[in-house]
């Protein structure tokens, strides 16, 4: 979960550390530069989040500290390579590496697999099988955490020594809602900006708005305010649905209130606070699949999708660009991830972010990501050196905060993403209120497909149906799921 500062405060470190950096966009000279977290932040918790238990003392003479990142996509960030890009995010991971090589004497190397034959789930297996600790850290994709984890290919985090899940560092809610028989396989944070990058947003188009919604409606205001629901959603794509070319004919030709894809479904229920299994205040998984508001949920969004307003890029033959409609002004909102945002830099039209719709103004903000797409920090169950791992972890944890975190921030508000200052105030409300949905990510019963097929079949009153006929399935893998965490958890004993 990305914690953000006071813009002020971002935006000053990272011009101090530009400031640093050659001009002319190579990789600048090794630096030492950066806050030791000896000098100040272990007496000063309050204001730095940095706890007694980081160990700073410590120097490991050139140690190679391997991590392997893979995931499902090709766009998953890699926040360990130094790369000679001179963007603001790779001088962050030149600054945080070389603090890791100059003052503790770890140095990192990277090994990248990205794309959906990646080789993570593989590697994990092989170096488990032989028990080989070619691996000190892990970013994997979250399917294959969570296949990891039952098997205990994954280390518990909770009891790896000189790890503090509860320093700033780490995403509370994450460790919160990840956390089964209080054990934790795998988590994110500031070490990691993947869970960021496919974390869902809502775009759109401020000239198609000042040109179609003419009450009064403020968008960003209805954010503050918690008013920003998929009900007010819904009625403003109502509101724009046009025959561009009048060929009789909707398509990738014509003007849409919004365009979305077949995961929104999943994503629109998690905004409205449901999931498809919860961790209970036992500590124990429970299918929290079905109640009257998932109903109303996927009712609601299922017509929605499935509208004359609406496009769904997945439904269409041919594959019709969403990208170019939304660039070329066919659509009011983009349902879509931060990732994805990098393709309307060079929009000719201004353009907003929004954070997904709640389902009722009385609720909390909840922010959905893309769990295909996600990958979280993990370390193998082979570790030889627990000791040293989890200090090493804990201070890229630090690192990382100090100098990845806020650069991620510049990079999404100053043009990369974010075109205006109202922008900036939503990605607090977006990243500060992530949801984590333990039966998406463990694919119980493959509930997650089949709630998903029930946007791409219209079928809104489906859920119901779906719950009854999975129910029993369902329940039995999770009482075998626990079980099995249970019985790992106790391997720790």
């Amino acid at each position: 979960m990305l914690k953000r500062p006071t813009a002020f405060a971002l935006l000053a470190g990272i011009l101090l550390s530009l400031f640093t950096a050659c001009g002319d966009g190579k990789t600048p000279p090794p630096s030492t530069s950066g806050n030791d977290p000896g000098d100040t932040a272990a007496s000063d918790s309050s204001t730095t989040g940095v706890y007694d238990t980081i160990k700073h003392d410590v120097y490991y003479n050139d140690m190679d500290f391997n991590v392997l990142l893979t995931g499902n996509s090709i766009h998953t960030p890699d926040d360990f390579t130094i790369q000679q890009t001179g963007t603001v995010m790779s001088e962050a991971v030149f600054q945080k590496n070389s603090i890791m090589a100059d003052k503790y004497g770890v140095i990192i190397k990277a090994m990248t697999d990205f794309g959906s034959s990646n080789q993570g789930e593989t590697l994990m297996r092989r170096a488990n099988t032989a028990g080989e600790n070619d691996y000190q850290l892990c970013i994997l994709s979250g399917y294959t955490c969570s296949s990891l984890a039952t098997e205990g290919i994954l280390y518990d985090l909770s009891e790896m020594p000189n790890i503090d899940l509860t320093n700033t560092w780490w995403d509370q809610t994450a460790v919160r809602d990840l956390s089964i028989a209080k054990s934790v396989f795998f988590i994110t944070g500031s070490l990691s900006t993947a869970i960021d990058d496919f974390t869902f947003c809502v775009l759109f188009n401020k000239e198609i708005f000042r040109s179609k919604i003419n009450d009064g409606t403020d968008l960003y205001q209805l954010a503050r305010e918690g008013k920003w629901t998929l009900d007010v959603f819904q009625r403003l794509c109502s509101l724009v649905s046009e025959d561009l070319n009048a060929d009789d004919v909707m398509d990738d030709q014509d003007a849409y209130g919004v365009i979305l894809w077949d995961d929104e479904l999943l994503g629109q229920m998690k905004a409205g606070g449901e999931k498809i299994a919860t961790v209970n205040e036992e500590g124990l998984i429970e299918l929290t699949l079905y109640s009257e508001r998932s109903d109303a949920i996927v009712n609601q969004f299922v017509n929605l999708a499935n509208s004359e307003y609406a496009y769904n890029f997945q439904h269409r033959a041919g594959g019709s660009n969403w990208a170019n409609m939304f660039n070329n002004d066919q659509a009011l909102f983009l349902m879509t991830m931060f990732n994805e945002c990098y393709r309307f830099r060079n929009m000719d039209t201004d353009y907003g972010i929004l954070p997904q719709p709640r389902f009722t103004e009385d609720q909390e903000w909840y922010s959905p990501f893309a769990v295909w797409h996600s990958a979280f920090i993990c370390v193998p169950s082979v570790c030889t050196d627990t000791e040293s791992v989890g200090i090493i972890t804990e201070l890229l944890g630090y690192h990382s905060e100090e100098k990845l975190i806020p650069a991620y921030y510049d990079k999404t508000l100053n043009g990369t993403y974010i075109r205006d200052d109202e922008s900036s105030d939503m990605l607090d409300i977006i990243f500060h209120n992530r949801i984590y949905d333990i039966g998406h990510l463990y694919r119980i019963a493959s509930l997650q497909e089949s709630i998903t097929n029930l946007l791409r079949n219209n079928k809104p009153t489906g859920l119901s149906g779906l719950y009854q006929s999975t129910k029993r399935a369902s329940e039995t893998i999770i009482t075998n799921l626990n079980k099995s965490i249970e019985k790992l958890k106790s391997d720790y004993q």
